[in-house]
C-alpha cells in the first residue's frame, strides 16, 4: 500500500483531481462509511446500519447503497444519483494526516499513485500563482470537519457499545427466482434496551444529542424498500421479491 505524502505547491502545481474521481470510487462501495453527524441527512436515501471495520475491528456507522458487495446503485451512468452525498466521497481523493512539519497539526494528503490524479484535465489543486485552488480549499474545510465528526462518532459508538444499544442482524435477500442471499454483519439501534434504561440517562442521551441519530438509524430500515425498487429496476439485476431483516447471533 502506497504511504499517502503531504500535498505539496513544488511537487504538485499540475496536479489535477480527475473528472470523475469521487463518483467512480462511490460505485464499488456496497457499504459508505458515514459519520454520526450525517446520519440524519442519510437516512433521506440510505438504510444505515453499524458495522465492524474489517482491518481494525472496530465499530463503524454505513449506509448501504446495495445488496451486492462491489455495486452502488446510487452511482447511474457515472453520476452520483442521491439526495445527499457522504462526506468521504465529497473528500474523495484526499485524506487529512499529521504534519510532519508540524506534528500537533495536520495536512491534506494524498496517493500520487492513484488513479484519481491527473495531469491532463480535471479540477486543479493549485492556481497559477501556486495558490490553493477553491477546489482544495474547499475540501481541505470538509477534511477539517471530519476529522472533529470523527471523534464525536468514536464517542458515540463507544456509548452505544457500553450501553449494550447494538443489536446483530441478518438482512435476507430473497429473489424471485427462488435464490437467497443473507447479508451478514449488520448491526442496527436495540430499540427495546433504549426503551428500557431509565428517566436520568435517557435525558443524558438527549442532551448529547444521541437521540436524533439513534431513531433516524431505527427509521431507516424502511430505506431498504427504495434499495429494493432500485435494484429491480436495472434488467442486468435478478428480481428480488421481498427481504427480511431478522435478528442473529452476536459474534464475539
Amino acid at each position: 500500500m502506497t504511504d499517502l505524502i503531504e500535498i505539496d505547491v513544488s511537487q504538485h502545481r499540475e496536479l489535477k483531481i480527475a473528472d470523475g474521481a469521487s463518483v467512480a470510487y462511490a460505485a464499488s462501495q456496497h457499504l459508505m462509511n458515514i459519520r454520526v453527524t450525517e446520519i440524519d441527512k442519510a437516512t433521506s436515501c440510505f438504510p444505515i446500519f453499524f458495522t465492524r471495520n474489517p482491518h481494525s475491528g472496530g465499530w463503524a456507522i454505513s449506509a448501504m447503497t446495495s445488496f451486492t458487495p462491489g455495486s452502488n446503485l446510487f452511482v447511474a451512468e457515472q453520476q452520483w444519483d442521491a439526495t445527499y452525498t457522504p462526506a468521504s466521497v465529497q473528500t474523495y481523493p484526499l485524506s487529512l494526516v499529521r504534519s510532519q512539519s508540524n506534528p500537533k497539526g495536520y495536512a491534506v494528503a494524498l496517493d500520487p499513485e492513484s488513479d484519481a490524479f491527473s495531469r491532463k484535465e480535471g479540477e486543479s489543486l493549485f492556481e497559477a500563482n501556486g495558490k490553493a485552488s477553491l477546489h482544495l480549499a474547499r475540501i481541505s474545510a470538509l477534511l477539517e470537519s471530519d476529522a472533529r465528526d470523527e471523534l464525536l462518532t468514536r464517542q458515540f459508538l463507544q456509548e452505544m457499545q457500553d450501553l449494550g444499544f447494538i443489536k446483530p442482524v441478518n438482512v435476507v435477500v430473497r429473489y424471485k427466482d427462488g435464490g437467497i442471499e443473507t447479508i451478514k454483519g449488520l448491526h442496527t439501534a436495540d430499540e427495546d434496551k433504549l426503551n428500557a434504561v431509565g428517566k436520568e440517562r435517557l435525558q443524558d442521551l438527549c442532551s448529547r444529542g444521541y437521540l436524533v441519530p439513534i431513531y433516524a438509524m431505527l427509521l431507516s430500515i424502511y430505506q431498504l424498500n427504495g434499495l429494493i425498487k432500485r435494484h429491480n429496476s436495472s434488467a442486468n439485476n435478478s428480481a428480488i421479491d421481498k427481504i427480511i431483516v431478522e435478528v442473529s447471533r452476536p459474534v464475539n
